[in-house]
């Protein structure tokens, strides 16, 4: 059977799965007390969530849902009103599925899609959200809801890669940077015995069965904060977008040194403007730098990367695939598909590297187009442009160079390249692939050397 009609064999299968049965959702309302810590009025203290289910039915576990390690790991998601419900609901009917323990984090609280939404900034010192402007949307968010959000303050679905300095004009991402630390902080009262925490975008996607592999290696009682460094200034930071992992260790001591300093945090923050920076600053302070661990986090998607990507003394292909960015809620239901096939394997143990994505999603999917070109689709191919008569032309140029393996074309101009890429959905575009050229790129790459987790480095003795 060849691999095409074999993994839509497996997708049928998975999607009778989830159709088998509703979500279960467990209520679990414990009366309680925050654990004390300044500028909280006992009288605001919030009820003990443990669950962000709310309602419903049992549900058949898939098997991404047992896998090993999966019930000492708590998912940790962030979103915000201006995004939720263009990004948030694909995650009811995929990754959610596999979470025995999550919750949800916003900038405003609600039951929506049989979950709660956690107000994440809701312990944040009052005078600040009264008077700091960045907190105008937040106001407004108390008084009227979601109904009262503006349309153009309203994200579509298509997620935009980022230009690397955030959206400083739009007013959730202003407020976004105030989440992080309230977010960490609330997460060990609400699971404060579990292993390991693993921070998440509505926009990011998880391997989770790669995330649980890696873990297993590593003790949750050693401070551990894993993901893909980012720096600003002499801060290195774990990029947000790209998920991030904190063993209960370094929870413990960065949110004791949260509840003794708050204020300090809450004026760091106002004068910066990446809140996964400021989270990097006070896990450094705490005894926690960071894992450099990319490639294994990547900020991309899958079909951006540049898989044969060589940086900090790293081959990209090598390595296991962890996390992806930027992801829109199709490319999340097709990439959690594509996991839950893998899980299903006899060979279920092997970790997912880079590599095999290529291989086995980017590869099929480039396949399944064949010979023809694919409208309203870009193939991300930035090397060379050229100046166009029409797409034929444009095929022509890249078939004539023998390392051009994809091309696309808009308006006049042709892009071409010899690094092959699934793409993204563009309006007005037109891209096309030499599939051959695309099989051989994998073929030809040098042989890896056993690769997989990165290790934290060695504290050198003292003499």
């Amino acid at each position: 059977m060849g691999l095409a009609a074999s993994n839509l064999k497996t997708k049928a299968f998975v999607r009778l799965i989830l159709g088998a049965g509703a979500i279960i959702i467990i209520i679990r309302l414990y009366a309680g007390n925050i654990i004390p810590r300044p500028d909280t009025a006992s009288a605001n203290a919030p009820k003990l969530i443990v669950s962000s289910k709310t309602s419903g039915a049992s549900r058949n576990l898939l098997p991404c849902a047992e896998l090993p390690g999966a019930n000492d790991t708590v998912v940790i998601m962030k979103t915000g009103a201006t995004e939720l419900e263009a990004k948030l609901p694909v995650h009811f009917e995929t990754t959610f599925q596999c979470y025995p323990h999550l919750l949800i984090f916003s900038d405003h609280e609600e039951d929506y899609g049989g979950y709660h939404i956690i107000d994440a900034l809701e312990h944040v010192t009052n005078d600040v959200k009264v008077s700091n402007p960045d907190f105008g949307l937040y106001r407004r968010l108390k008084k009227e809801g979601r109904g009262g959000l503006k349309p153009e303050e309203l994200s579509g679905p298509q997620v935009k890669l980022s230009n690397g300095w955030g959206k400083p004009d739009n007013p959730g991402w202003k407020l976004d940077k105030w989440k992080f630390l309230p977010i960490v902080n609330r997460t060990l009262f609400e699971y404060p015995g579990k292993d390991w925490y693993i921070f998440v975008e509505t926009d990011t996607y998880i391997f989770w069965s790669t995330a649980l592999a890696w873990l297993r290696t590593l003790n949750p009682t050693d401070q551990h904060y894993m993901g893909s460094q980012m720096q600003i200034g002499e801060v290195v930071f774990a990029h947000g977008g790209s998920g991030f992992i904190v063993s209960q260790a370094a929870m413990r001591k960065v949110v004791e040194q949260f509840r003794v300093e708050q204020r300090k945090w809450e004026g760091f923050t106002a004068e910066h403007w990446a809140g996964d920076c400021v989270l990097g600053r006070i896990m450094r302070d705490s005894g926690s730098p960071l894992l450099w661990a990319w490639p294994i986090f990547q900020g991309l998607k899958p079909g951006a990367i540049d898989y044969a990507k060589y940086d900090y003394s790293k081959r990209l292909w090598c390595y296991p695939s962890l996390s992806y960015h930027h992801l829109s809620p199709d490319e999340i239901r097709d990439i959690w598909e594509f996991e839950q096939e893998w899980i299903a394997k006899a060979s279920s143990d092997k970790v997912v590297h880079h590599r095999d994505v290529y291989n086995e999603y980017i590869v099929p999917h480039l396949s399944s187009f064949g010979r023809k070109e694919r409208s309203d689709w870009d193939t991300i191919s930035l090397d060379l442009e050229f100046p166009a008569g029409s797409i034929k032309e444009c095929q022509n140029m890249c078939k004539d160079n023998a390392t051009c393996v994809q091309y696309s074309f808009r308006d006049g101009k042709c892009t071409t390249s010899g690094t092959p890429k699934l793409g993204e959905s563009k309006e007005n575009v037109r891209s096309g692939w030499f599939v051959d050229r695309v099989k051989a790129f994998g073929e030809k790459m040098a042989v890896c050397k056993d690769e997989l987790w990165i290790e934290k480095p060695k504290e050198k003795e003292k003499e």
